[in-house]
C-alpha cells in the first residue's frame, strides 16, 4: 500500500504531518509512504530528516486579500495542479492525507482527478481557506478541536503530537525558566518586547528565545536566543516554568500536552484570519492559559506566573485534566479503515 502526505507553507503543517507519517510506519512497516509539498528547504530538510521521500511542486500562496502577487501565485498554482497531477499518477497512492496549509490543495484536487480517497486535517479552532478547500473533495475531515461537526465526514480526533514530545523525560532547572516561542517563522512585535524588558524578565528567570528569521543578535545576562530550537524544544518545553507564545494550533496542543504554563500572545486579525485569537480564547476558556492582548499585559501576567506557585499550578492541573487524545493513532485508524 502507498500513501502521500501533503501539507505546506509553514512547518507548523508539515511537522503534524509527520506525526502521523511516523505512526503510520510504526503500524504498517510494509506501507510506502510519500511527502508531497513546497519547494521550502527547511520542509524538505526536516520531512527527509525523518527518512521519508520528498517530492516538491510549484505552489501559490491563498490570500484572503488583494495583492499583485496573486496573478503570479495563480499561474504558480495551475502549475502545482499540474505537477502534482502527474506526480501522483505516476506514484498511484491508494490514499492522500493532507495536513493544510496552501501546498496542500493542488495535491487534493489532483488526488481527486485521480479518484484517490482524501483525508485531511484541520488543527485550528476554525478552518483555514485551505482545509476549507479540500474538504469539499474529502472522504473524512479530521477536527483538533471539540466543536459542532457539519456533517458525518467530520471526526473529534486531536492535533498530533510529534514523538519527541511524547517520549521526552522532564528535567529540572535550579533557576525558573522563561521559553519564548514565536513559531516557526518567527514573532517581530513578540521579539521587540521581550528585547525591551529583558532586564526586568531575567531577574526572574533564565529566559531561552526563539527569535525566528526576525530576530536579533543580543548578548544579555541570564538569557539565550535561537532562529529555531529543534531537538532541544521538547525538553524546553517540560522545564519551563512559563512558556510565552503566539498561539498556533501545534504549539499549543504540544504546550498543553507537557502540561505547561502558557501565557499566550496571538496574532492580530489584520496579520491572521483570526484563527489564533480563537486557540487562545479556547484555552483560556478552559484555564489552561493567560492570554494577552497587549505588551504591558504580557509582560506582567508572564512575571506573575514566574512568581505565583499557585496559579501555575492552576494552569497545570487544568491541562491535566482536560487529557488530549492520541491523535496519530486515531487518524492512522480512519486512514487504515478508508483504505480498506
Amino acid at each position: 500500500m502507498k500513501v502521500v502526505f501533503t501539507g505546506g507553507g509553514t512547518l507548523g503543517h508539515v511537522i503534524p504531518a509527520l506525526a502521523v507519517a511516523e505512526e503510520l510506519r510504526n503500524r504498517r512497516p510494509d506501507f510506502d509512504i510519500l511527502y508531497i509539498g513546497g519547494k521550502k528547504v527547511n520542509e524538505r530538510a526536516y520531512v527527509e530528516k525523518k527518512g521519508f521521500e520528498y517530492l516538491s511542486i510549484p505552489s501559490g500562496k491563498l490570500r484572503r486579500y488583494f495583492s499583485l502577487e496573486n496573478f503570479l501565485d495563480l499561474f504558480r498554482f495551475l502549475a502545482g495542479i499540474i505537477s502534482a497531477y502527474f506526480i501522483i499518477g505516476r506514484k498511484k497512492p491508494d490514499l492522500i492525507f493532507s495536513k493544510g496549509g496552501y501546498v496542500s490543495v493542488p495535491v487534493v484536487l489532483a488526488g481527486y482527478l485521480h479518484h484517490i480517497p482524501v483525508i485531511t486535517h484541520e488543527s485550528d479552532f476554525s478552518m483555514g481557506l485551505a482545509n476549507r478547500i479540500n474538504s469539499r473533495f474529502a472522504k473524512k475531515i479530521c477536527l483538533g478541536f471539540d466543536i459542532p461537526k457539519k456533517d458525518e465526514r467530520y471526526i473529534y480526533t486531536g492535533n498530533p503530537i510529534r514523538r519527541e514530545i511524547l517520549e521526552c523525560d522532564e528535567k529540572m532547572d535550579e533557576k525558573p525558566l522563561m521559553l519564548v516561542l514565536g513559531g516557526s517563522l518567527g514573532a517581530k512585535s513578540l521579539n521587540e518586547i521581550i528585547y525591551k524588558h529583558l532586564d526586568e524578565l531575567t531577574d526572574e528567570a533564565y529566559v531561552i528565545h526563539q527569535t525566528g528569521v526576525t530576530g536579533r543578535d543580543i548578548e544579555h545576562r541570564n538569557y539565550e536566543h535561537h532562529r529555531f530550537i529543534t531537538d532541544e524544544l521538547p525538553s524546553l518545553m517540560k522545564r519551563a516554568s512559563v512558556v510565552v507564545s503566539r498561539s498556533g494550533a501545534n504549539t499549543i496542543s504540544e504546550l498543553k500536552y507537557v502540561c505547561a504554563p502558557m501565557v499566550l500572545f496571538p496574532l492580530k486579525t489584520n496579520a491572521s484570519r483570526g484563527d489564533q485569537i480563537e486557540n487562545a480564547r479556547y484555552l483560556e476558556a478552559k484555564g489552561q492559559a493567560i492570554v494577552c492582548d497587549n505588551e504591558e499585559e504580557l509582560v506582567s501576567k508572564a512575571l506573575s506566573v514566574l512568581r505565583d506557585r499557585d496559579l501555575r499550578n492552576r494552569l497545570i492541573d487544568s491541562c491535566r485534566r482536560d487529557k488530549a487524545l492520541p491523535a496519530s493513532s486515531i487518524i492512522v485508524d480512519i486512514i487504515l479503515e478508508e483504505i480498506y
